[in-house]
């Protein structure tokens, strides 16, 4: 599974390490980090991260461009679990 992104020098989708990708878009989705909470933000956004790719490995993609990524807070004063993330991603498949 690679993370790409879209490269404005060179006008294409380019991979982590700057390599250009060819795949065709086929699918938009939206992965949060799950049911409960979790202590620190850095910690909902991975959980985030992770469901994201096991929901992109089930759907046959070999590839994903992160949209948007969002951490809540419930703003909770004594809640020990405030924060969830949510991811929207698209994935690839190669041509």
């Amino acid at each position: 599974m690679r993370q790409i992104k879209f490269n404005e020098d060179i006008g294409q989708l380019v991979d982590e390490e700057n390599r250009v990708y060819n795949g065709r878009r086929f699918a938009t989705v939206s992965v949060d980090s799950g049911p409960v909470g979790q202590h620190n933000p850095e910690v909902a956004r991975r959980s985030a991260a992770y469901n994201l790719i096991g929901l992109s490995e089930n759907r046959g993609a070999d590839a994903y461009e992160i949209i948007t990524s969002t951490v809540r807070d419930s703003h909770q004063e004594y809640d020990p679990a405030p924060y969830t993330a949510n991811v929207i991603a698209l994935l690839y498949k190669q041509k």
